[in-house]
């Protein structure tokens, strides 16, 4: 049985299968057998690694959202509910 992803939120929160992040996120994208990846204003369009989504902004990786740094990949921070890498090749 394949999982349904639940994604809701208000003009101030997000909430993607029943996690609240404090924040809304400018994009999301969710692709079968890859990590969700989201975006910040004033960045929305993503581009694909190993044929994931992520998220390059400012001179950033952005892609998964979380709560914590335990949420992110290796050599990712949890910067305002998104984890933010330096490198590309921090992705996988």
């Amino acid at each position: 049985m394949e999982k349904q992803l639940r994604v809701s939120g208000s003009s101030e929160e997000a909430y993607i299968n029943g996690i609240r992040y404090g924040r809304k996120f400018s994009a999301i994208y969710v692709k079968k057998n890859c990590p969700i990846a989201v975006c910040e204003k004033p960045c929305t369009s993503f581009q694909m690694f190993r044929n994931c989504p992520y998220c390059d902004c400012d001179g950033f990786i952005y892609r998964e959202p979380c709560i914590s740094i335990e949420d992110c990949s290796f050599g990712g921070v949890c910067e305002y509910y998104i984890c933010r890498y330096t490198s590309i090749n921090a992705l996988f």
